[in-house]
């Protein structure tokens, strides 16, 4: 068997390929806006390289791109706004001086912490999800995020994990966001397993 018919060559490729679509999505939410619509490709590549699915790379990402992208730029609008507004306001109390900001110090990490934990299972919903009704996507979010709490934790893990990585080593971020997708999707597809939630597809 010759090296372009190995195993070793064929995970080597994969591996490639992974580091290609993480580069795409660095590139690609440098707008900001487009954030959401970024994420929610690179998450429908894995996907369908999960299922074994041979699509081109460039197809499959920019085809879910553009799909909805109004919508998605919407969300992503909401996401930076709301990490802004969080931001400004941790800016404000600190440094902590008195209990009162003590407390609003808390309330606003709980924030962050929430909206990173609804982000461990939110885009893997929408990508699962037949119909892009963000209503009923938030739900299903929600009761994922809550019934199977194990799970959340796991995927803020290596969520926090990487963001560590990626604070002392910026450049990698290009490299770690299909690997860090991979995951995430393997931990929601196993929550969405252990539990039934409305309209999505398994």
């Amino acid at each position: 068997m010759g090296f372009y018919s190995s195993r070793f060559y064929y995970q080597l490729i994969q591996f490639c390929d992974y580091i290609f679509l993480s580069i795409l999505w660095g590139i690609c939410l440098l707008p900001i806006i487009t954030i959401v619509p970024a994420t929610i490709s690179l998450f429908t590549v894995i996907r369908v390289w999960r299922k074994g699915t041979s699509q081109g790379l460039l197809v499959l990402f920019f085809g879910e791109f553009k799909q909805h992208f109004l919508q998605k730029s919407l969300l992503s609008l909401f996401l930076v706004s709301f990490i802004f507004v969080l931001y400004q306001n941790i800016q404000l109390i600190t440094p902590i001086e008195n209990p009162a900001n003590f407390i609003l110090f808390l309330l606003l990490g709980l924030s962050f912490l929430l909206l990173m934990s609804f982000s461990v299972h939110f885009f893997n919903i929408y990508v699962r999800s037949e119909e892009k009704k963000i209503r009923l996507i938030f739900k299903n979010t929600i009761i994922l995020t809550i019934s199977c709490f194990h799970w959340t934790i796991l995927g803020l893990g290596i969520v926090f994990l990487d963001i560590l990585f990626v604070l002392f080593l910026p450049f990698m971020i290009f490299l770690v966001a299909s690997f860090t997708g991979y995951l995430l999707v393997r931990i929601s597809d196993k929550a969405v397993k252990s539990i039934k939630v409305e309209q999505l597809v398994i």
